[in-house]
This record gives C-alpha cells, sequence and structure tokens, in this order.
C-alpha cells in the first residue's frame, strides 16, 4: 500500500502544473470596517497588418467587520491577434479569515 501510493504522487507532481500566489501581499492595509478595494479594465485595440486586441481587468475587494474578513481577488487578461488567441487568464481567489482572539 504504501508503495502505491509513492507511486500515485510521483504521477501526479510530474503531470500536475501548479501556480505560486502571494495572496497576503494583495491585502489592503486600513482599520476602518466595511467594504474597501479597487477595480481596473484597460482595454486596447491596435490594427495595422493584423487587429490585435487587448483586455486586462482586475479586482481587489474586502470586505471587514470586527472580527471577520472576506478578500476576493480576480485578475483576467486576454489577448487576440489574426483571429487567433495567444492569451486568456483568469484568476479567481476568495478569503475568509476569522480573527479568533
Amino acid at each position: 500500500m504504501k508503495y502505491l501510493l509513492t507511486l500515485i504522487i510521483s504521477f501526479a507532481t510530474i503531470f500536475s502544473r501548479a501556480q505560486i500566489v502571494n495572496v497576503e501581499s494583495q491585502r489592503i492595509q486600513s482599520d476602518t470596517t466595511g467594504w474597501l478595494g479597487n477595480f481596473g479594465v484597460s482595454f486596447k485595440l491596435d490594427k495595422n497588418k493584423v487587429q490585435v486586441i487587448n483586455l486586462n481587468t482586475n479586482a481587489q475587494i474586502e470586505y471587514k467587520e470586527s472580527r471577520s474578513l472576506y478578500l476576493f481577488l480576480m485578475n483576467y487578461d486576454f489577448l487576440q491577434g489574426a483571429s487567433q488567441t495567444l492569451q486568456n487568464n483568469l484568476f479567481f481567489h476568495l478569503r475568509y479569515n476569522y480573527k479568533i482572539t
């Protein structure tokens, strides 16, 4: 059984993909309670010989109560050139913290 588990973990690490994201650096440092955050959108359209579309959106929203904290992060990047999608990335993260003491 131990060998089977080792084999499964070995294959899982070989064929899996992962990404390390520092979510703690995205927190908004504030002492106020309630809603806080920012949202941004950028769109770019270039047309020379081929048409290039670039869309970027990001959101960083926090809701803080006396002992609870909700954090929502979102990032979307889209790049299309010559009717071919070159980049299409989406990232969501939702976190809940509760202060015990």
